[in-house]
């Protein structure tokens, strides 16, 4: 039972992933704009739009894992606060 409250809070680590994952998204973003430039793109600038969407990507499953483990991390904190309190 604590092995598994402590693994909710741990998946809830995935929010400080979500976070440095979104800064390094706001970085690449300006990528995608070379998509909808009027000018001819070299292989390189192909590349860097795919490691882009690829970071995009994995900025969106960190948020999706930090979501999902919120409720479940919360109900884990509110256990171990209530084991932590009582006297031995």
């Amino acid at each position: 039972m604590i092995a598994r409250k402590v693994l909710a809070i741990y998946h809830y680590l995935s929010k400080q992933k979500a976070q440095n994952l979104y800064k390094q998204s706001l970085e690449v973003r300006k990528n995608m704009d070379l998509l909808f430039d009027e000018r001819l793109l070299a292989e390189s600038d192909f590349n860097e739009i795919k490691k882009s969407l690829k970071l995009i990507r994995d900025y969106a499953v960190a948020l999706s894992a930090y979501k999902e483990a919120l409720p479940e991390a919360a109900k884990a904190r509110k256990y171990l606060e209530e084991i932590l309190e009582l006297p031995e």
